[in-house]
């Protein structure tokens, strides 16, 4: 698979994807669901569906009986004036852009990291006399709670050595309030959340440029905080208190975002958070799964349309024998086919035949100009409109840069 095509395939990954991801969002806020655990599972499973989807089951490129692709007659190459920047084709160049980027979110994911270490070395250690901490839910030895004078909200972090990291704020806060922040940092201690968070961050770094990672880890974040907010509530926490944390937390404005932790409160998430906590009345099982239903109905559609309109070709084929390698010398590779529709005055008549056409394959791979060299009128028709949707391997010329390349080939139309 050359470099042009695994970009053509992440270009056709990311519009797919986004088309899902769009449909997804539409469908959640036209029919809402009020049970965050249901939410976060699909927002997750729709996730996986488009960082994955367009992967699992890509178009093959297997061969059609009604189309026959015969030695060229003619071959010329031509430098693809527009193929490169300086010494570098598009194709390295975007090549690189992709890499710089993955390199740059990756240094911030890095150095985040470092600075939650820093923070953490620096922390004061909560007082096990406090008396937040002498009744707290499920407290135990195993979290340790520090307080710090350089965050301004409280973040869990550590997988082996889970930590809750406190700012200055939290000492001043009522002891109703204080626990109510420290059953939530516990929660999602309990649930792993941390680790949880630092792979969707490096699943953001590799997929930096995909325009429907942000919508989805908003929406799975989000929906994460409110199940905890939900499990919180319904153990021993007052929900008036609950609700007076948030809205203290929501006073101290967070320094930066680069610290790959689970936030007690994102201030953009903030009001959806609320608004479940003070609904006193839930949907009913019934119209919760109806309403679920129909999103993964939208989204099933929306991925089938979306894989058949932007399809992602795997581009593999066996090992080469020696007739293929030397038949590949006189002819580039054919990527992506469509079949020609047999028109129907031609079905009704009964024609049939071969349509031999010269086309114009450019240094990108498509079909630049087609016309008909020879064949009946209306099955050339159908013939050109079918190959001027075709794509190749973009050929290389003598130079080892993308070139224009002039060929002849035959489309026979055959009535079963």
């Amino acid at each position: 698979m050359t470099l042009s095509l695994v970009l053509q395939n992440l270009f056709s990954a990311c519009i797919q994807g986004l088309m899902i991801a769009l449909a997804a969002v539409g469908v959640a806020r036209l029919l809402p669901v009020d049970r965050p655990r249901f939410g976060l599972a699909f927002w997750q499973v729709a996730l996986l569906l488009v960082v994955a989807g367009p992967w699992i089951v890509p178009e093959r490129l297997a061969a059609s009986g009604r189309i026959e692709l015969v030695a060229l007659a003619e071959r010329t190459l031509l430098p693809a004036s527009t193929a490169g920047v300086g010494a570098l084709t598009v194709s390295e160049v975007a090549a690189a852009v992709l890499g710089l980027g993955l390199l740059i979110r990756a240094a911030r994911l890095l150095a985040g990291l470092w600075r939650l270490r820093g923070f953490r070395r620096r922390a004061v250690a909560l007082e096990l006399r406090h008396p937040a901490l002498a009744d707290a839910p499920g407290h135990g030895s195993s979290v340790e709670y520090l307080v710090s004078s350089e965050v301004c909200g409280p973040g869990t972090f550590g997988v082996f050595r889970p930590a809750v990291l406190l700012p200055r704020a939290f000492l001043s806060m009522p002891v109703g309030r204080q626990r109510a922040v420290l059953a939530h940092e516990r929660t999602h201690v309990l649930r792993r959340d941390w680790l949880i968070n630092l792979l969707e961050e490096a699943l953001g770094c590799v997929f930096w440029f995909h325009p429907a990672l942000p919508l989805l880890l908003g929406r799975i974040r989000l929906c994460r905080e409110q199940r905890v907010d939900e499990l919180v509530v319904g153990a021993d926490v007052k929900r008036q208190d609950y609700l007076e944390s948030l809205l203290e937390m929501a006073g101290h404005a967070v320094r930066e975002r680069a610290l790959p932790a689970s936030l007690l409160l994102e201030e953009r998430h903030l009001r959806a958070r609320v608004e479940l906590l003070l609904k006193e009345v839930v949907m009913s099982r019934t119209k919760v799964l109806s309403h679920l239903g129909a999103w993964v109905l939208v989204v099933g559609v929306s991925g089938a349309g979306a894989a058949a309109a932007f399809p992602v070709f795997l581009g593999v084929e066996s090992l080469p024998t020696q007739e293929d390698e030397s038949r590949a010398a006189r002819e580039p590779r054919l990527v992506h086919k469509v079949d020609p529709v047999y028109p129907e005055d031609a079905k009704r008549d009964k024609i049939e035949g071969s349509v031999i056409l010269e086309i114009q394959v450019g240094g990108d791979g498509a079909v630049s100009a087609a016309r008909v060299k020879s064949g009946h009128k209306s099955l050339g028709e159908a013939a050109v409109a079918a190959v001027r949707q075709w794509r190749w391997e973009p050929i290389l010329g003598p130079d080892g840069k993308p070139a224009e390349v002039a060929m002849t080939i035959t489309v026979n139309f055959r009535l079963s």
